[in-house]
């Protein structure tokens, strides 16, 4: 697998932030979507055509940012097409210049029922602030001025007709001792409205690709003991339980899954 490429720190990062942040506000200012931003590799999406994830098989398509497209296994073939979207096929995809008004709906949604995961996201966010998000997400999957305790972590939609969001997850590229008891690699969310249909078990499925691209031998993926539909999708996925435990700052029981790839 190549080296993973060297990290900019310092002033070259600030200065790599800056131009970014210009050229996000720029295109949302302009109402330019992703095909205009000038960073087309960045939309592309992979179909992996062998897979060397232990002859499990790929996901028909992945979305891997460029950075991820690099980690790659060698030995896996890939053509890169132009980025589409089916109605019928949600795909996955990191968070994009256009996706604003979509992302505060979907964060809507959640709050409507009661489920303020995403209340830093409100109908008032500025075009400032979405761009400020979006550094902050790439920022964070290379690993950039993270706070105490967090690790690298990419973050994903899975998105239908262009920008309708179902749900997003979180790849987490290595764990803490605190993330092995509860959190594990990958985390998960689909939207009220689009649950109990399988979505989830597309949307992990589609970020253990993710997780292969990173070269991962495997994933841990977690729920609560009680949520039988979590437990369901990570079994359909190839979840096998290790075991069941109280995490030391917690007070419910969680289930542990390994999952191979």
């Amino acid at each position: 697998m190549p080296p993973r490429q060297p990290h900019q720190e310092g002033g070259a990062w600030q200065e790599q932030d800056e131009q970014r942040r210009k050229a996000v506000s720029c295109s949302l200012s302009e109402g330019k979507s992703h095909t205009d931003s000038g960073r087309g590799d960045f939309w592309h999406y992979i179909r992996g055509l062998n897979s060397p994830c232990c002859g499990r098989g790929a996901p028909d398509t992945i979305t891997p940012t460029t950075r991820n497209k690099h980690f790659l296994p060698s030995n896996w073939k890939y053509e890169i097409e132009p980025f589409t979207m089916d109605n019928n096929n949600p795909t996955l995809t990191v968070l994009r210049p256009d996706m604003q008004h979509a992302l505060i709906e979907y964060a809507a949604e959640f709050s409507a029922a009661g489920e303020p995961r995403y209340a830093f996201i409100t109908p008032e966010m500025t075009r400032e602030e979405y761009a400020a998000l979006l550094l902050r997400q790439e920022a964070d999957s290379r690993g950039i001025e993270l706070p105490d305790g967090r690790v690298p972590q990419s973050v994903y939609y899975l998105v239908r007709g262009g920008s309708y969001i179902i749900g997003s997850s979180r790849l987490r590229h290595t764990l803490t001792s605190r993330l092995e008891q509860e959190g594990g690699h990958i985390g998960y969310d689909v939207r009220p409205s689009q649950r109990g249909k399988g979505y989830a078990t597309r949307l992990l499925a589609l970020t253990m690709g993710e997780a292969c691209g990173l070269g991962l031998p495997g994933v841990l993926v977690t729920c609560d003991d009680d949520n039988y539909a979590s437990a369901r999708v990570i079994e359909k996925n190839g979840g096998r339980l290790i075991n069941k435990i109280v995490p030391e700052d917690g007070d419910k029981l969680v289930r542990r899954y390994w999952i191979d790839l």
